[in-house]
């Protein structure tokens, strides 16, 4: 459900610029940036294919969407596992 908003509110700004994306409460509370600031932008600069933009913003984002997609095929294949033995029983 979180990917889903992340991934919609992404898409929103970037298509309409109308930003409905969650604010940083660190930055909220404190007044500076936390390492996760900007990983929104960087998302959105990687799916419009400005790469360079978006390792300014946050190189971080280069290192979060390869572990994510390694995550997700592994939650799949577990998936896949489970259901293999659910039919099998």
């Amino acid at each position: 459900m979180v990917c889903f908003y992340i991934v919609t509110s992404s898409l929103l700004l970037m298509i309409t610029e109308i930003d409905i994306c969650i604010p940083c409460i660190w930055k909220i509370m404190f007044g500076i940036d936390c390492i996760g600031c900007g990983l929104t932008s960087s998302f959105i600069y990687i799916l419009q294919l400005n790469f360079l933009d978006a390792y300014l913003i946050n190189p971080l984002i280069f290192i979060l969407i390869p572990f994510g997609i390694i995550y997700l095929k592994l939650d799949y294949d577990n998936f896949l596992k489970k259901s293999k033995l659910e039919k099998n029983n």
